[in-house]
């Protein structure tokens, strides 16, 4: 059932991972454009890119929602349920394997959202050596295995916390269509709250998305001087596996009640 449920992530929504493709690359050519300085290498650029508050904790996770929000409802509205139940034996396998696919589907996520910008970057000439420029919010001293060792974890982590969340939301809902609508706009929330109360370190402690803005949390020439007092990534990471933990168990709660 498990191999089986992998072997979908690909085919069945090739579509989704194509527009995602698409949207991405012109997301990051606006944002190329949009910038007063030029990048000085491919890496800053992808950094740059996966940091900004706006990309980390509204675009991004909006888009993976768009992906994934209907992996767990679609086999049941489309009566394809019934064909699996067959192979699954039993509706714990079913989920689980559902679960997993929402990993690997993060996991994928993660890797084109850091990839695809080093790609355009070589595209566009940037240099491929690490190289942080002077007008960076980076400092010149910032290692980069400092850089994808806590961007890698924290973008799987919350993309999977996130697509369990309102993949399961769908299924007392109904409908995934809502449940997007309610993600999208949680996210919002996340990222207006940064904007409106940037200063309040607090408010990002209890936001979903807020976890991905990694700026407060690295050494940055941004956040290096003032007050703002940002979750640790200890927090973040066990306030979202309590809530992948609670959506797993609501989640299982609803698939053994419901009639398939």
């Amino acid at each position: 059932m498990l191999t089986f449920e992998l072997s979908q992530l690909i085919s069945r929504y090739l579509w989704r991972w194509i527009f995602g493709i698409g949207v991405l690359c012109l997301d990051l050519l606006f944002y190329l454009n949009s910038q007063t300085s030029a990048p000085n290498s491919i890496w800053e650029f992808t950094f740059s890119f996966l940091t900004s508050p706006s990309q980390s904790m509204l675009i991004l996770p909006v888009l993976f929602l768009m992906i994934t929000i209907d992996v767990i409802r679609l086999d049941i509205s489309s009566n394809f349920i019934q064909f699996l139940m067959v192979r699954a034996t039993a509706r714990t396998n079913w989920f689980i394997a559902k679960l997993t696919s929402l990993f690997a589907m993060s996991v994928l996520y993660t890797i084109l959202v850091v990839n695809i910008p080093l790609v355009i970057g070589m595209l566009g000439g940037l240099d491929t050596s690490y190289v942080i420029g002077e007008y960076s919010v980076f400092f010149q001293t910032t290692p980069l295995t400092s850089l994808i060792s806590t961007t890698l974890p924290t973008f799987i982590i919350t993309f999977t916390t996130l697509g369990t969340m309102f993949s399961i939301l769908s299924l007392y809902t109904h409908h995934h269509s809502v449940s997007l609508v309610v993600g999208t706009l949680i996210c919002l929330l996340s990222y207006f709250t940064y904007v409106r109360y940037h200063d309040i370190g607090i408010a990002f402690k209890w936001m979903l998305t807020t976890h991905m803005f990694l700026l407060p949390k690295i050494p940055t020439k941004l956040f290096s001087s003032n007050n703002f007092s940002a979750p640790s990534f200890a927090w973040s990471y066990g306030y979202l596996l309590c809530l992948y933990i609670t959506s797993v168990i609501l989640g299982y709660m609803r698939v053994r009640k419901m009639n398939l």
